[in-house]
């Protein structure tokens, strides 16, 4: 007798994917017909996977687990191996606490910097405008500098040229009045109004 995959796998209490692995390792046999669907011979389904009788079960219970079934793990060992698994983890998370601090420290510390250098940036800048301003005033006090020395050296010549106009006119007077005789009063003049 012919069954599908789902029917056998009720038939022996076994999940569609046990039955279809038992196939994929060639240890059943089976069939697909022109739509895909598997069918799978009874007789050769017991003999893959026998009826448990009474007999098979007391069999089971000496090995301690069905047939079939996986073997499951040793319960101390299972927890020793959680344990481990655990303390790692709790190690990693350590690891990562304080990989996370000191990458907050660092964070801090050139926040800080950053901070300083922004400051000190400030204070620069400060500095160069009153540095600027510091030399502009200097160049207007310069520029009026060399305008009151200008000034000054105007008013010296012209002080000059009026004084050497007045000795003329003097030492005319000098001569008109005395006849050139008196040339001692002319030098006095001379001494009293030279530069």
């Amino acid at each position: 007798m012919k069954m599908t995959l789902k029917e056998a796998a009720d038939a022996v209490g076994r999940n569609k994917s046990t039955v279809f692995r038992a196939i994929q390792d060639g240890k059943l046999g089976a069939t697909k017909n022109e739509n895909g669907l598997i069918f799978i011979d009874s007789e050769e389904l017991v003999t893959v996977y026998p009826p448990e009788d009474s007999e098979n079960r007391m069999q089971i219970r000496k090995r301690g687990r069905p047939a079939g079934s996986k073997k499951k793990p040793n319960s101390a060992n299972h927890d020793s191996v959680i344990e481990k698994e655990l303390l790692r983890v709790q190690q990693l998370n350590i690891d990562y606490k304080e990989k996370i601090e000191l990458m907050t420290a660092r964070t801090k510390a050139d926040e800080v910097r950053i901070s300083d250098l922004m400051i000190e940036r400030e204070r620069m800048n400060a500095r160069i405008s009153q540095l600027e301003r510091d030399l502009d005033i200097a160049r207007s006090e310069s520029s009026a500098k060399d305008s009151r020395v200008f000034e000054l050296r105007s008013e010296k010549e012209k002080i000059s040229s009026r004084l050497e106009a007045m000795e003329r006119n003097l030492e005319r007077i000098s001569n008109a009045g005395q006849g050139g005789q008196d040339g001692n009063k002319k030098g006095i003049f001379r001494k009293i109004f030279a530069s």
